[in-house]
């Protein structure tokens, strides 16, 4: 093999994405989670073919030892995989939390509960619904634009994972939670913008989104937080799930359990 043929070959795999794609999918195998990298669907909104590069799960069960019963729960996360090749800013702004408490509690366990149950704050560490935990989100974003990198990369990433979870939650059943994620390489070329200053970013965040989707004649809008996670930062983004938002979850399951309190729940519709 001559020097030109063995540099294109490399230069395949690392322009792929696939070997970033193997460390995440590694990473949540790590930590018990199972995946299904590569899902293609029919999206029902444009009626045409998609991919979501992986869909990432755990069950957990809530149980009571006097009833002697169980609930179990299942958690999904719709992740575009994404390397980062150009600067991107991130305007950040107050986020609704009206809004963000709306959408943590919009499921079969916390629905119609008060947002009281999101945190507690009695314990050390503090259990905060991860959507909850900050007051700032970015809504806007600006890109470096260069030479074979011209597109929207998060823009893209945004439809996407948005698309897969309104496709796969529409048929799900009661004990399953969603969420839209988007992990990237690394922050090395992410900065946000907030008060004024510029400055590189150095943690987890997210975008809030107003959607508009449906059909032409049922159109409607949401509101979404979509997690933007360094893959550095994803054993920590895991594990915030995990000892926060499942936790809570699980306790308000066991409550209903103890008390012989099934839940009434009307799926959230996104049609």
């Amino acid at each position: 093999m001559t020097k030109k043929e063995k540099f294109d070959i490399n230069s395949l795999i690392e322009n792929s994405g696939h070997d970033f794609h193997d460390k995440v999918i590694s990473l949540f195998s790590e930590h018990d989670w199972q995946t299904l990298p590569s899902q293609y669907y029919v999206d029902i909104i444009t009626k045409k073919r998609r991919e979501i590069d992986i869909i990432a799960s755990k069950e957990f069960t809530a149980s009571d030892i006097f009833q002697e019963s169980s609930k179990k729960l299942k958690i999904n996360l719709y992740i575009d995989v994404k390397h980062i090749p150009n600067h991107n800013v991130f305007w950040f702004e107050e986020k609704d939390i009206e809004k963000a408490e709306k959408l943590a509690m919009d499921n079969f366990i916390l629905r119609r509960e008060r947002n009281i149950f999101l945190k507690n704050t009695s314990v050390i560490p503090n259990i905060i619904h991860h959507y909850i935990q900050d007051n700032k989100a970015s809504r806007k974003w600006s890109f470096e634009k260069k030479k074979g990198y011209k597109d929207d990369i998060f823009f893209s990433a945004q439809e996407q994972v948005l698309h897969s979870l309104l496709h796969y939650s529409k048929n799900s059943s009661y004990n399953e939670i969603h969420y839209p994620v988007i992990i990237i390489n690394s922050f090395d070329k992410i900065f946000i913008r907030d008060n004024g200053e510029a400055i590189p970013a150095k943690n987890n965040f997210q975008i809030q989104i107003d959607y508009s989707h449906g059909a032409d004649k049922i159109k409607k809008s949401d509101y979404f937080l979509i997690d933007i996670i360094a893959f550095e930062f994803l054993s920590n983004f895991i594990e915030q799930i995990e000892s926060n938002d499942i936790k809570i979850l699980l306790d308000h399951l066991r409550f209903n359990l103890r008390t012989n309190k099934p839940k009434q729940y009307k799926p959230r519709s996104f049609r």
